[in-house]
């Protein structure tokens, strides 16, 4: 074998290996939470702002009002688009700005005004008590809290 085929052979087995290793570290480091979140649930009522519902988290724009009855832009993360349809049948129009809505799930340590709705989560109309989503966990919180 000559050297120029050996040279391109190792080269094209780096830029592989490379590109697999460069995959492998995204996706472990896109999907893990890593303690960012409060362990326990917390119910939140708000009104809709609007539904993100895109690729590769939807997320929840809802105003919630604070202990001073002034509104906090709160983001709560969903799963992606074809998992909430196929799972929950959600379409991009099932929430309204306007819509009250009451949701569970678990807030951000630290104080953001971010909610992870994939794991022990929950939403509910607020007007109507309809449920529109909950994860096969949810665990309802003990207390409703002010952000």
């Amino acid at each position: 074998m000559s050297n120029k085929i050996v040279k391109k052979s190792l080269t094209s087995c780096a830029i592989f290996v490379s590109l697999f290793l460069a995959f492998v570290s995204a996706t472990f480091a896109h999907h893990g939470d890593a303690g960012r979140y409060e362990d326990d649930a917390t119910v939140l009522m708000g009104t809709v702002v609007t539904l993100q519902f895109i690729n590769p988290h939807s997320k929840l724009i809802v105003d919630v009002l604070d202990e001073n009855n002034e509104a906090v832009r709160w983001h709560a993360e969903f799963s992606n688009p074809g998992r909430m349809n196929s799972e929950f049948g959600w379409t991009r129009d099932i929430l309204k700005p306007g819509d009250k809505v009451t949701l569970t799930g678990r807030v951000r340590k630290g104080g953001a005004p971010l909610m992870n709705l994939t794991e022990k989560a929950q939403v509910v109309m607020t007007e109507t008590g309809k449920q529109i989503y909950q994860t096969e966990n949810f665990v309802p919180a003990n207390t409703a809290v002010a952000p």
